[in-house]
């Protein structure tokens, strides 16, 4: 009340984390991505060097651990980093094998078909 703030949560105790909330959800955005393109789960090795990386050469190259940034994506963004989610090249085929995608594509080869003067 004092603060002028009315329904929302009691601020948290302790000192201000050292990690970016965006640094995390990017992060976690960026498992989910690799689990799409079909490089496999987000291992945490693998996620463990992206992080190294993204951090080295600048500020925050000693301003925190690396494994607690780690743990605390997991932690903030679960349901993001959930490797049942990965998609294989069955379930890509499957979702691109829909009514509409096919009548597209049909669409689009017959006018270049026409346009190229092999078909009418």
């Amino acid at each position: 009340m004092k603060r002028g703030e009315f329904d929302v949560s009691p601020l948290k105790r302790g000192r201000k984390s050292r990690v970016p909330f965006n640094l995390t959800k990017s992060l976690a955005t960026h498992s989910t991505m690799m689990q799409i393109l079909g490089e496999g789960e987000a291992l945490r090795p693998k996620m463990m060097a992206t992080i190294h990386d993204l951090a080295d050469g600048t500020k925050w190259n000693e301003a925190f651990s690396i494994d607690w940034v780690y743990r605390k994506m997991r932690s903030e963004h679960p349901e993001m980093m959930n490797p049942v989610r990965a998609k294989n090249h069955e379930d890509r085929r499957v979702d691109w094998l829909m009514y509409k995608n096919l009548m597209t594509w049909n669409a689009r080869a017959k006018k270049f078909l026409i346009d190229i003067g092999f078909g009418k």
